[in-house]
């Protein structure tokens, strides 16, 4: 019997992704609206049930490999839902592949380090015959990555598999080693309700009978798919409805980046005046990093009926703030591009804002200058991590207005 034995880098399955650029938001002539995000809702709705459906016909294939196509098209980015049979999941972040793999060859001499050694040891851990949904991030732990990418990823796969498959056990859910933080792991057991394992504790661990891999749905600050911001929608609704108990006690909090200070890439070097003067008009000053749990993090966003921030990874709280936070970035010379903003204002939208009288604005880039001689190792040579200063009388009219417009 010959030896079949491959390796699976999950960062692959973004390329296909890559190329969608814009399109999934592009409706043909006969279904574009003036009202662009309850359009895209619709969409989103559709493509969810077109995906159910899709995988409903695949799962009836008993393939090894499975490649589930959930649609493409206007409607959506070209969307596979992987399946292997047999699969190790590595603690390395790659699957093993073990269809076919010819057992009694284990027994000759051992290569020490060779692929054959390795796949006989994963061979010989065995293989259990339950499902698993691997969810891996080869950007690191950043947390935009993670809150625009990976969780929908989450979602969908729990989703999907639950509708299309209601009489079926769940799915273990496997994340990637970039995602060891009892906040992840909590925001993934809240958005799908499923308990997550980490992928360090697979070692020696059997191979799963099947290994699902779900489809990439947003590209970070790059483009959306209707099926990406439908599960944010869906995950941000079940989170208000579960958290909050009442409108805003409070009316401004300041969230300052937990490396906002002199030295690190985006500093704002004059950040303590800004601060002074945003306590003048009432503001609470806190860190996102304080709210340690995605529970924690919804209750304590809707004692705020506006959030003021530097623009960044902060942006990506909006999932868990109540649709009518009126949401200020403060914009670094360098940042806050129109990409960046349309990217933030479809998710904004989706989540219904603007029907509940939230929004989100951008302070003016003018408002704040780079200094020039931020050191090139600690911007990683990137020129929009340099170091700024902001006009504070400036931006501090610019928060007063809108907490003055009831």
């Amino acid at each position: 019997m010959m030896l079949l034995a491959a390796a699976w880098l999950l960062c692959c399955a973004r390329a296909r992704a890559r190329n969608a650029t814009s399109r999934a938001l592009a409706a043909p002539p006969d279904r574009r609206c003036k009202d662009e995000p309850r359009c895209l809702n619709e969409l989103g709705d559709e493509v969810f049930d077109r995906a159910v459906d899709a995988l409903r016909r695949c799962k009836k294939r008993d393939d090894a490999y499975l490649s589930c196509d959930l649609g493409d098209g206007w409607y959506g980015w070209t969307t596979e839902f992987y399946r292997f049979a047999r699969a190790k999941i590595r603690p390395d972040g790659g699957l093993a592949l073990l269809e076919g793999f010819d057992i009694p060859s284990c027994s000759g001499r051992s290569h020490r380090a060779s692929p054959q050694d390795r796949f006989c040891e994963f061979a010989r851990e065995g293989v259990n015959d339950r499902e698993a949904v691997f969810l891996a991030n080869p950007w690191g732990g950043n947390f935009q990555h993670f809150m625009f990418e990976l969780l929908p990823r989450a979602w969908i796969a729990a989703e999907l598999l639950r509708r299309a498959r209601p009489d079926a056990p769940p799915p273990e859910l496997v994340l990637g080693p970039h995602m060891r933080q009892a906040f992840h792991v909590e925001s993934v057991r809240l958005a799908t309700g499923l308990a997550p394992k980490i992928i360090g504790d697979m070692e020696n661990q059997p191979a799963y009978g099947h290994v699902w891999v779900p489809p990439y749905a947003a590209e970070n600050f790059g483009d959306w798919s209707a099926l990406g911001l439908k599960a944010l929608r869906e995950i941000h609704g079940d989170l208000q409805r579960r958290f909050v108990r009442g409108p805003p006690t409070k009316r401004l909090a300041y969230f300052t980046r937990r490396d906002a200070a002199v030295g690190k890439g985006r500093a704002m070097l004059n950040e303590p005046d800004f601060v002074k003067a945003l306590e003048a008009l009432g503001a609470d000053v806190l860190e996102f990093s304080a709210f340690g749990t995605m529970e924690d993090r919804v209750r304590g966003l809707a004692n705020y009926s506006t959030i003021v921030t530097p623009f960044g990874a902060a942006v990506a709280n909006l999932v868990f703030s109540p649709a009518s936070t009126r949401w200020i970035n403060v914009c670094p010379p360098t940042m806050c591009s129109r990409n960046e903003e349309n990217f933030i204002s479809l998710l904004a939208g989706s989540l219904m804002m603007r029907e509940h009288r939230g929004f989100v604005r951008y302070t003016d880039r003018g408002a704040a200058h780079a200094v020039d001689d931020a050191d090139p190792e600690l911007t990683n040579g990137d020129y929009r991590n340099h170091a700024y200063r902001v006009d504070v009388d400036t931006l501090v009219a610019f928060v007063a207005r809108f907490l003055d417009d009831k």
